[in-house]
């Protein structure tokens, strides 16, 4: 994964072999081993986009609806597009039952069907577009760093040990069915910082007990969502 444009890499400035070797043998050695026809490869085939797609309205005069990708398509670091599009189906079906004795009698809900499916279903899509960003920030540039390594430890010890009491952001979303995406992105987010918080505080050392820890971090947890509400903003690194 690489920016189209800047330097120092990107595709545009990989624009020769010379610098396409010189890239692979400083980030991905081992693959100029195993791709022994690289630069063909890399030269002769398309360069693909990963984009995240946030539109409104989803509807247009109750004769146009789009849904899924084509509503809000997103990067795959969630693996969650399948998913929410099925999401999107059976929410559909939900209003539309809904309206289905006014179908019946030939009236036209059409425009009322589209608007409360898009009201019902945005707030979540563009939730988990947000999420699949967040995990490719995550994998990119935070699991290297001791900080994030200490919390993922802990997460791990609270899912393991009080699987009813806890559930990390990767697993609301990815595990948590009946959690909506946005509770998921609210809640993960205030979790991540609450913990790295008081990680870098050294408010979770080992005088406590790891139920005394949970504890301490629910609490800081609903603390920040009452604080900042749903739309806290995801934490950076830099701040801790």
């Amino acid at each position: 994964f690489l920016p189209h444009k800047g330097e120092p890499y990107s595709f545009e400035t990989l624009s020769s072999p010379e610098k396409v070797e010189d890239f692979f043998s400083k980030e991905f050695p081992d693959v100029l081993e195993l791709i022994p026809n690289l630069m063909e490869q890399f030269f002769h085939n398309p360069i693909g986009n990963l984009g995240t797609i946030k539109c409104s309205p989803w509807h247009h005069s109750g004769k146009v609806l789009i849904m899924g990708d084509a509503a809000h398509a997103m990067v795959p670091f969630y693996a969650q597009g399948m998913n929410s599009s099925f999401e999107d189906v059976a929410a559909f079906m939900e209003v539309l039952s809904e309206h289905k004795s006014e179908i019946d009698k030939g009236q036209d809900v059409w425009a009322t069907i589209f608007e409360t499916f898009q009201n019902a279903r945005i707030k979540n899509a563009e939730a988990i577009c947000d999420l699949s960003l967040d995990n490719f920030e995550e994998m990119k540039a935070h699991t290297g760093l001791p900080i994030f390594q200490a919390k993922r430890k802990l997460e791990i010890a609270f899912e393991t040990e009080f699987p009813d009491e806890y559930n990390s952001k990767y697993s609301l979303v990815t595990f948590r069915e009946n959690i909506p995406y946005a509770q998921a992105l609210a809640q993960g987010r205030a979790q991540d910082t609450a913990i790295l918080t008081m990680i870098y505080k050294n408010e979770l050392n080992d005088s406590l007990s790891l139920k005394e820890k949970l504890d301490l971090v629910k609490e800081r947890t609903t603390e920040i969502l009452e604080d900042e509400g749903p739309d806290y903003l995801k934490y950076t690194e830099k701040d801790f």
